[in-house]
């Protein structure tokens, strides 16, 4: 393993237990935390988050975003830092969080032995519930991108004109969507073609924000793309205390559906989010 590499792997460990303190101080834990399933005897169960929609601490006075609730949507095969990293972060600042999948239960993680509990489908998940929508990347987004009721829980908060944050392969939800036509947005370099084909400029940048679209590249720019989310959020909040009621986009009406199955079959990479270049950590299974 090269210097590179090993800082790679340092960095990705490191963040991965600040994250987990983090959890753990919003009332989370691991199964590992809490000594295992007894079921399997005295062999712990694979370390996995159990819960997430909780409350934070009420002794915190930077909650940014108390009363905001957010919506992390996942599957099978997820990067354990791009989900569990923002949802730390938001859970820090006042936010509730709820994963949502295609189905209830765990997901693992592709590039490590974490797993996740998703607590709602998507299908029985009303859009209005949230203030924002994540998408982390990994395997997850292409597991999950041809699913109609993702499709249909997207393009429905994306009508909303409410915060939609995708990093890495998360973008591949967004072009399936149709939501790429005529935006500009950034992702893992070696899917860059996909979101030109559903109609996106690509730009090689950390965070790349156009309208309600957040998007970011790789594990390295997680922390600007927390900080985006939240500065949009938080924006959102001041807005709609000046100006009550729904915000409308001009024009949104006219053409729900552009660009809806472009990318779609398109040549799809297999979600690995280790970037071309060395950037961010993923190790293949």
């Amino acid at each position: 393993m090269n210097l590179t590499a090993m800082n790679a792997q340092k960095l990705g460990l490191g963040v991965l237990a600040c994250a987990a303190m983090l959890l753990a101080s919003a009332g989370l834990a691991t199964a590992q935390d809490r000594g295992g399933d007894q079921r399997s005897g005295d062999r712990p169960e694979r370390p996995g988050i159990r819960e997430v929609a909780v409350q934070p601490r009420p002794d915190n006075q930077n909650l940014t975003l108390r009363g905001q609730h957010i919506a992390i949507l996942v599957g099978e095969g997820l990067h354990d830092g791009e989900t569990l990293m923002p949802m730390a972060y938001l859970i820090n600042r006042g936010a509730r969080v709820t994963v949502i999948g295609v189905e209830t239960g765990e997901v693992k993680a592709y590039n490590s032995d974490i797993t996740v509990n998703v607590n709602a489908t998507v299908e029985n998940v009303r859009p209005q519930t949230f203030n924002a929508l994540i998408l982390p990347g990994g395997e997850g987004p292409s597991n999950i991108r041809e699913d109609e009721n993702v499709i249909r829980f997207v393009r429905a908060f994306h009508e909303l004109d409410r915060p939609i944050a995708a990093i890495c392969h998360g973008p591949q939800v967004l072009a399936s969507a149709g939501l790429l036509e005529g935006k500009t947005a950034t992702c893992i370099s070696r899917i860059a073609s996909e979101l030109r084909e559903a109609g996106a400029e690509y730009k090689d940048e950390a965070v790349v924000i156009d309208g309600n679209l957040i998007t970011s590249r790789i594990p390295d720019d997680i922390p600007l793309f927390c900080q985006a989310i939240e500065r949009m959020l938080v924006e959102q909040q001041q807005d709609q205390r000046g100006r009550p009621g729904a915000r409308e986009r001009p024009g949104r009406g006219d053409q729900p559906d552009r660009g809806r199955d472009r990318g779609r079959d398109r040549g799809r990479d297999g979600g690995r989010d280790d970037d071309d270049r060395g950037r961010g950590r993923g190790r293949g299974r």
